[in-house]
């Protein structure tokens, strides 16, 4: 069982890399990248670096300039085509 200093330094290690908030609490829990929202609300939360992960998952060639809220626009829209 991890001490409260270890998860707490777990979140904000991974705050530090990008993580959204809720993704940092995944990480700090032990959860890892087995918790992923993808919906309109969860991807709000996420941090640049992740949705870039994300696009690139999805055949975009994200611009790594692009401010996060275009990157999170333009995975919203891969995700939710048509709807």
């Amino acid at each position: 069982m991890s001490t409260v200093s270890e998860i707490r330094a777990r979140f904000y290690a991974a705050l530090e890399q990008g993580a959204g908030q809720s993704k940092a609490v995944a990480i700090a829990n032990g959860m890892g990248a087995s918790v992923l929202d993808l919906t309109r609300e969860g991807i709000a939360e996420m941090g640049k670096a992740e949705v870039i992960e994300l696009l690139e998952a999805h055949g975009a060639d994200p611009d790594k300039r692009t401010g996060v809220e275009k990157l999170r626009e333009q995975l919203i829209e891969l995700v939710f085509v048509g709807n």
